[in-house]
């Protein structure tokens, strides 16, 4: 089943498909297989590392969780349970707390996400980054030969030098880059062309024109439909969307209060009219099977567990932080559509030229921001 280029998640831009409408003209430019190679070898290590952190980190929530229920329940019940139930929760708290640890580890599921999740915005960065200041030299070699090759040998010296300064290197060396995403530059290694157009070449024109329609479709539009699948309210693939975890979990915090205010009603309302009877633990009472004190205690243990669950919840809320995604990716869509609306109104080839120019520094400041919340966060699955 082949991809459709509408789905956010295929890196369709890398892919150097707009929509099915490539321009032969620009396509030399737009397309490179090595970069994208190298990309999807990371991008894979990436969400494999992303996925088991947090695989590991619902468990450990999971398992304090059910440790916490158990002795909570033990506390309250203690007389009437046996006592390997109070060994358990020491080993599920212990568990779980030591699978907590290992996300401080270099080595961690959550330090290899965020170290390959650098890797891979870096190198799509680079590409679009050296498109932008070569727009001009595209333009000009644009159906000759000679100046194709000479523009993609170019392209590939400079990505030789940004494999080395980044891409290649050691663990320790990117864990620095990593602590401060701001050693990540391009300017430096890509300087803007000063090439300009000849107002007589009709073709370098055309192609000129065919660089602003495919670049805005790969990054602006395509940008676009990223945010607007990630705030979805329906998502379009199995996993949830930013917007939908963010409800979700305000929905269950939510029921947690209801179902806590619902049980202290209940316990007042046996407690001071004994002669009603109730469904549950107050018929089994009122038909002798249990006790009082059983009534008692039994609301009491819903309520803690009932408000174990919702920090349960708040941890799983706080690791995965949807809220934050969902202001991060309201923001970054807003900058685009800005970007967008000066790119459509401008009416000469210099000022697209700056815009393209200067949505690709703003993306690299975005990454960057990125890596370095991600970073400092204690919790993060």
């Amino acid at each position: 089943m082949s991809e459709e280029p509408n789905r956010p998640f295929s890196n369709f831009d890398l892919k150097a498909n707009a929509d099915g409408k490539m321009p032969q003209t620009v396509k030399f430019a737009f397309e490179f297989p090595e970069l994208l190679d190298a990309f999807l070898n990371i991008d894979s290590k990436a969400n494999f590392a992303r996925d088991m952190n947090r695989k590991l980190g619902i468990l450990a929530i999971l398992m304090v969780l059910v440790a916490l229920l158990i002795a909570s329940t033990d506390m309250a019940l203690g007389s009437i349970l046996p006592e390997a139930t109070g060994i358990l929760a020491a080993v599920l708290g212990l568990a779980g707390a030591a699978i907590m640890l290992i996300g401080f580890h270099p080595l961690s599921p959550r330090r290899t996400w965020i170290r390959n999740r650098l890797l891979t915005e870096s190198l799509r960065l680079f590409h679009f980054h050296y498109i932008a200041a070569r727009i001009p030299d595209i333009a000009n070699a644009s159906g000759r030969a000679d100046r194709e090759a000479a523009y993609l040998a170019h392209r590939q010296a400079t990505f030789d030098q940004f494999r080395a300064r980044l891409i290649d290197l050691p663990r320790a060396d990117l864990d620095e880059v990593v602590a401060a995403p701001d050693m990540v530059m391009l300017d430096d290694l890509v300087a803007a062309s000063r090439s300009e157009i000849s107002p007589d070449d009709k073709a370098a024109k055309q192609a000129l024109i065919d660089v602003f329609d495919v670049w805005k479709m790969l990054r602006l539009n395509w940008q676009l439909k990223y945010c607007k699948e990630k705030l979805a309210k329906v998502s379009g693939t199995r996993a949830p969307t930013a917007w939908q975890m963010e409800h979700r979990f305000s929905m269950v915090a939510w029921v947690c209060v209801f179902v806590i205010i619902a049980l202290h009603a209940l316990h007042l309302i046996y407690k001071y009219l004994p002669h009603i009877q109730l469904v549950g633990g107050f018929m089994l009472h009122h038909a002798n099977l249990i006790s009082p004190w059983q009534v008692n205690q039994g609301l009491q243990i819903a309520v803690v567990w009932t408000a174990l669950i919702s920090l349960a919840v708040r941890a799983m809320e706080s690791g995965l932080q949807p809220q934050r995604e969902v202001e991060r990716y309201e923001q970054y869509r807003s900058k685009i559509n800005v970007s967008a609306v000066r790119f459509d109104r401008s009416q000469d080839f210099a000022t697209k030229l700056e815009i393209s120019r200067g949505f690709e520094s703003q993306s690299l400041e975005e990454m960057q921001m990125f890596v370095r919340t991600h970073t400092n966060s204690h919790f993060l699955l």
